[in-house]
């Protein structure tokens, strides 16, 4: 996953899993104090692989400010963070 983007150039942060069984997945945005600022994933996906990435906008579609974001993936066996920082 790119760590650093600037959504004005486009960038985005993209994500790889793969589940092992089906299950219910979330892939949220946080904000350091802990506010979702995007939802990526919210639902029931089958064994597989799948990706999908954050354009560094929140969920009203703006450009978020320049800072360190939380990206939390959970699913059927596992719980991880990932940290992205927005440049502009």
């Amino acid at each position: 996953m790119h760590n650093v983007i600037n959504p004005v150039r486009g960038e985005t942060a993209k994500l790889h899993y793969v589940l092992d069984q089906t299950g219910y997945v979330a892939i949220n945005v946080f904000d350091l104090k802990g506010d979702i600022v995007d939802v990526l994933v919210r639902g029931q996906q089958a064994k597989g692989e799948y990706s999908t990435s954050w354009n560094g906008r929140n969920r009203g579609g703006r450009i978020v400010a320049r800072r360190i974001y939380f990206i939390r993936l959970v699913g059927p066996g596992f719980d991880e963070m990932r940290k992205v920082m927005v440049m502009k």
